[in-house]
């Protein structure tokens, strides 16, 4: 059974992830994650011309592809003219003040709009039209707001009813796209537990090592919603449970479909944490079966004079756990590990503890969060010429260790990985690889099958293969 403090932590994540919090603009509540983000100063708004108009052209009676209707030069004027002046609307808008806000906040927020227009400057390349808005409501408010003269869905609504002679309104403009956080940028989801785990380590005092543990509840979710969830670049803009301020998040435009699909995917993404949250709080305390063997060796071992050992060493471990057979009888086992010299083990002893063919074990799926903590500063460390060099830290931090695989009985584990294909992949020799770039001594499946091995020796692992998929 998990420690007290590391069982009341995912408890208390468990809760915190779906606490509510008042919706800026006041009314019904939202999750209070979604609260913290739509409330956070400086967010870049993105409208994809394509995907914008796309959406809005089927309101006109056009069947055709949007690629196509815009190919036409007078229509392709129309587009240029609503951009135009939505263009104009928004960097016409003035900024208000935070309510109550301190100087110092007010000296922030002129930075933050600063830094957040030359980023939309950069990002404002077709099809893409980009904003700064101050927060999630102001960009709201530029979408549409009913009492208001201008906003963008009334000046889409304008140019394209004089266009095409008809009268649709810009509420039904509005209704056709939503937004949302997720698409170009960091999901609500992803905010959620990053941040909910950094406050519960520090609330309940959590050690790297259960910190790490922790966090293969989101490697292992996120595994099984690759589509949009990336944990990794949540980490990188979230600090001691809380957004870096001088983070820009991006806002799209997201047409109602892909909007739900997104809060679908986040939805199973949070069912998947709670469930895999629940099961390490009750598996992580036991000792592992090579970690028993590996301490009752020890015991043994007398070290030469001057010479110092490392690790955990006992004279016997005696624990309870309960297994299920396939049977379908549940029943309480003993497992006793006591080594001596000299003393022969009787084979099979330990084979009611291997692992069914093809499904990882809980010790080994645990591992993987330690793995993807120590691996970005190992491979930093093994980098250098004649193998790939570190310049941006972009290749070590986009390494991740995904799961454990055993294919068979009698054959060793295989650790899956993943890490940036794009550009990286050009290093790879073989059929992947770029042969201009591409050697021996650059290939990354190279540098990282050291770095892996290295990192599973300081955690005393047995033996495995690696892949790269």
């Amino acid at each position: 059974m998990a420690k007290q403090n590391l069982k009341d932590a995912v408890a208390w994540i468990d809760k915190d992830m779906t606490s509510a919090g008042l919706k800026p603009g006041g009314g019904k509540k939202d999750p209070a994650a979604r609260s913290e983000m739509a409330k956070h100063q400086g967010q870049i708004l993105i409208l994809n011309e394509l995907e914008y108009i796309g959406e809005i052209l089927p309101l006109y009676g056009v069947t055709t592809k949007v690629e196509s209707w815009i190919s036409v030069p007078e229509n392709k004027a129309v587009v240029d003219s609503i951009f135009k002046k939505i263009h104009t609307y928004i960097t016409g808008i003035k900024f208000s003040k935070p309510k109550n806000a301190t100087p110092q906040e007010i000296e922030h927020q002129r930075k933050i709009i600063i830094a957040g227009a030359l980023k939309a400057k950069k990002l404002n390349k077709p099809p893409n039209h980009a904003f700064i808005v101050t927060t999630f409501e102001a960009a709201k408010g530029a979408k549409y707001k009913g009492k208001s003269t201008n906003n963008i869905s009334m000046i889409t609504a304008s140019e394209l009813n004089r266009h095409f002679r008809q009268n649709v309104t810009a509420k039904k403009i509005s209704e056709q796209h939503q937004l949302g956080h997720g698409d170009k940028g960091i999901a609500v989801a992803e905010y959620n537990v990053v941040s909910r785990q950094q406050l519960a380590a520090k609330k309940f005092g959590l050690t790297k090592q259960q910190q790490g543990l922790l966090n293969t509840i989101y490697v292992k979710s996120k595994a099984e919603h690759l589509r949009k969830i990336n944990i990794k670049h949540a980490q990188e803009v979230v600090a001691n449970g809380k957004l870096d301020k001088n983070y820009l998040l991006t806002i799209t435009m997201q047409t109602v479909r892909d909007n739900q699909a997104d809060k679908d995917y986040e939805k199973a993404f949070l069912q998947s944490v709670r469930k895999n949250g629940a099961e390490l709080a009750q598996r992580e305390g036991s000792t592992k079966l090579i970690d028993a063997i590996n301490r009752t060796l020890m015991w043994n071992f007398k070290p030469r004079p001057g010479m110092t050992v490392k690790g955990l060493r006992k004279q016997k471990i005696k624990e309870s756990a309960k297994a299920d057979y396939t049977s379908r009888k549940t029943q309480t086992i003993e497992n006793e590990f006591t080594v001596w010299k000299g003393l022969t083990v009787q084979k099979n002893l330990f084979k009611g503890t291997q692992p069914k063919t093809g499904k990882p074990t809980g010790s080994l799926q645990n591992i993987l969060g330690l793995i993807n903590t120590r691996l970005p500063s190992k491979i930093q460390k093994n980098m250098g010429s004649p193998s790939l060099n570190n310049v941006t830290g972009k290749f070590s931090s986009s390494i991740e260790a995904l799961k454990i695989r055993q294919t068979g009985r009698n054959r060793l584990p295989t650790l899956q990985y993943t890490y940036d294909k794009d550009p990286y992949q050009v290093f790879e020799t073989g059929v992947k690889g770029d042969r201009r770039w591409a050697t021996t001594a650059r290939d990354p499946r190279l540098l990282i099958d050291k770095s892996i091995r290295e990192v599973a020796r300081e955690l005393a692992l047995g033996k495995f293969t690696t892949q790269r998929i």
